[in-house]
C-alpha cells in the first residue's frame, strides 16, 4: 500500500485480504476459549465414550468458521477513511476516519514471529476499545499501514487545524527507556508474579481433579513426597524445634521457587523493553517469545503513578505506571508500565520529561488531620480484639495474647499518617500513601471529570473528610485519585478550589 506526502485525499485501492494464514491464527484464537472445557472432557471422562468424538466435531465446526472468516474479511484505504468488510451470514462495513485512528498497536506471539505475521489492533481517541483488530498481516503490510494510517490522520488533523500543521512532519523518535537482562532479573526478584503460576497450577489441578484427586492423576514422586513429610510431621508432634526448622526450611524454598518462577515472567513478559517518545505519543515495545508493540498519546493519560515496595527500596528502584482512556484495567493491549522498574533518578527524569518541570518532586507536602492515625486504628484493632474474644471462648485464656497485636497496629497507623499527604503543583494534584508499600499519585486537574467529598461515620466522629478525584479510565480503588483524611474544613476549601481552576480550564 503506497502513500503520499503531500495534502490532499488517500488514494482509493482495491479490497485486499488478510494473511493467507490469518484463519490459522483466529481459530487458535477461538480454540483458547473451549481449550479449558475440552481438557476437562478428555482427561475426566465425563462426556462418556464419544468425548472424543465431541471434541474433533468442535474443532471441525471451528476451523470451518475460521476459514470462512478468511475469505469474508475485506479492507481498503477509501478517500475518506479505512474501510473494513465482514462477516458470513451477516454482512457488516466499519468506516474508520483518518482522523479517528490514533495508534496502531502489533501484537506478535513466537507462532506469529516464526511466519512472519502479526496482529495489528487500530485503536481511537474516543473508545477503550480497539475500532479494528486484524488477524494477520505480514511484518511489512502492518508496517506500511502504520505509517500510511500516521501520515494521512496528521494530514487530516492539520488541515482542520493549520497552526498544527507540522505536527503531520516526520518526528524523531527519542528513546527514553531501555532495560537489559539484568534490570529485568532485578524486576522479577521484586515482584510476586510467581505466585500468580503457583495460583493458576494449583486451580488448574483443582479443575481436572476436583474430588477424584488420587495417585492415577498425580505423579507417584509427588506422592512418595507427600506421604514421607506426613509420616515425618506425626513421628515428631511433640517436638516444637524440629517441626519449627522444618517449617522455616519449607518456607525458605517457597520463597526461592516464587522468586525463580517471578523472574521467569519477568524475562517472558519485558526481555528488551523499551520506552521511547515519538511525538505526541509513547512506545512500548517488549516480550521474549511474544513480542508487543504498542503507541500511546501523551494526552490520554489520565494519572501517573509511582510503586515503592520494601524490596524496590532494598534494590533501590521505584515502578512507574500510568492511567489512561486508552483501555480498561482488564486490557492487555493497553500500556499500564512506562518503567517497570528503575532507579528513582530516572523515573524523576521521565516525569519531569513528560509532564513538565516544578511538578515532580513536589516542593511541599501538606499534612493529613492530625487524628489520622486514630482513624486508621480503629477499624483493624475492633477486629483484632473480636477475633481474641472468639479465640478465647474456643481455647481459653492463653488466647488473650493476641492483643499483643495491638502495639504493632498503633505504630503502624502512626507511620501510615505520617507519610499520607497531599500537594498542588501548578494543575497538578500530587497525593501520597502507604509505609512499607509507598505510592504516590499525579493527576492532572484537566484530566479530571468530576469531585467528590465523601466522610464515613468514623470520618465524621474525627471530623474529617475524603476527596475524590474521578477521571476516565484511572482505577481510584488504588489511591492515587483521591485525599484522606483531611480536616472537614480544608476538604472543602480544596474541593473549592480545584473546582474554580477546573472552571477556568473549560472556560478557556
Amino acid at each position: 500500500m503506497s502513500t503520499r506526502s503531500e495534502a490532499g485525499p488517500a488514494p482509493t485501492v482495491e479490497d485486499r485480504r488478510l494473511h493467507p494464514l490469518s484463519w490459522l491464527f483466529v481459530l487458535l484464537q477461538q480454540l483458547r476459549s473451549f481449550a479449558v472445557p475440552l481438557v476437562l472432557l478428555l482427561v475426566t471422562g465425563r462426556g462418556g465414550s464419544g468425548a472424543e468424538w465431541y471434541g474433533l466435531i468442535g474443532v471441525v465446526g471451528l476451523t470451518v468458521v475460521s476459514v470462512a472468516q478468511y475469505f469474508t474479511f475485506r479492507y481498503r484505504a477509501d478517500a475518506d477513511g479505512f474501510v473494513i468488510r465482514s462477516g458470513v451470514l451477516q454482512r457488516n462495513r466499519r468506516d474508520i476516519p483518518y482522523e479517528r485512528v490514533h495508534t496502531v498497536n502489533l501484537h506478535q506471539t513466537l507462532l506469529h514471529r516464526l511466519f512472519g505475521v502479526t496482529e495489528v489492533r487500530l485503536e481511537s481517541a474516543g473508545s477503550k476499545q480497539a475500532e479494528a483488530v486484524m488477524r494477520v498481516l505480514s511484518i511489512e503490510d502492518a508496517r506500511a499501514l502504520e505509517s500510511f494510517l500516521r501520515e494521512q490522520g496528521a494530514l487530516r488533523r492539520s488541515a482542520r487545524d493549520p497552526a498544527g500543521a507540522a505536527a503531520s512532519e516526520e518526528v524523531a523518535e527519542v528513546p527514553l527507556l531501555a532495560l537489559g537482562t539484568a534490570e529485568v532479573v532485578r524486576l522479577g526478584l521484586i515482584s510476586n508474579r510467581g505466585m500468580v503460576v503457583i495460583a493458576a497450577g494449583v486451580g488448574a489441578l483443582w479443575q481436572v481433579a476436583g474430588d477424584r484427586l488420587s495417585a492415577d492423576l498425580v505423579p507417584t514422586s509427588i506422592m512418595t513426597i507427600v506421604a514421607d513429610a506426613g509420616r515425618f510431621v506425626t513421628g515428631h508432634l511433640h517436638d516444637t524445634a524440629v517441626l519449627a526448622l522444618s517449617a522455616a526450611v519449607l518456607l525458605v524454598i517457597l520463597l526461592a521457587i516464587v522468586r525463580v518462577l517471578s523472574v521467569l515472567l519477568a524475562l517472558l513478559q519485558y526481555h528488551g523493553f523499551s520506552l521511547v517518545e515519538v511525538g505526541p505519543q509513547l512506545r512500548v515495545e517488549r516480550g521474549l517469545l511474544t513480542r508487543v508493540r504498542h503507541q500511546l498519546p501523551r494526552r490520554r493519560i489520565q494519572a501517573w503513578r509511582i510503586d515503592e515496595t520494601l524490596l524496590h527500596r532494598w534494590f533501590g528502584r521505584q515502578g512507574l505506571r500510568v492511567d489512561s482512556a486508552a483501555g480498561g484495567e482488564g486490557d492487555d493491549h493497553a500500556i499500564r508500565h512506562l518503567a517497570p522498574v528503575a532507579p528513582p533518578s530516572t523515573v524523576t527524569g521521565l516525569l519531569q520529561r513528560l509532564i513538565g518541570e516544578g511538578v515532580w518532586p513536589a516542593a511541599e507536602w501538606r499534612a493529613v488531620h492530625p487524628a489520622a492515625w486514630r482513624r486508621l486504628f480503629v477499624v483493624p484493632s475492633v477486629g483484632v480484639v473480636i477475633a481474641t474474644a472468639v479465640a478465647t471462648w474456643q481455647f481459653g485464656w492463653i488466647a488473650l495474647a493476641m492483643l499483643g497485636i495491638i502495639p504493632l497496629l498503633v505504630y503502624r497507623a502512626r507511620r501510615l499518617a505520617r507519610l499520607a499527604g497531599y500537594a498542588i503543583a501548578s494543575y497538578s494534584v500530587l497525593v501520597r500513601e502507604g509505609w512499607l508499600s509507598r505510592r504516590w499519585g499525579i493527576v492532572d486537574i484537566r484530566k479530571v471529570q468530576a469531585l467528590r467529598l465523601t466522610a464515613s461515620p468514623l470520618d465524621r466522629r474525627h471530623g474529617m473528610a475524603t476527596l475524590w478525584l474521578d477521571s476516565a479510565g484511572a482505577g481510584a480503588t488504588e489511591g492515587v485519585l483521591r485525599v484522606r483524611f483531611l480536616p472537614v474544613a480544608d476538604a472543602q476549601a480544596l474541593y473549592d478550589r480545584l473546582m474554580r481552576m477546573m472552571d477556568a480550564e473549560r472556560a478557556a
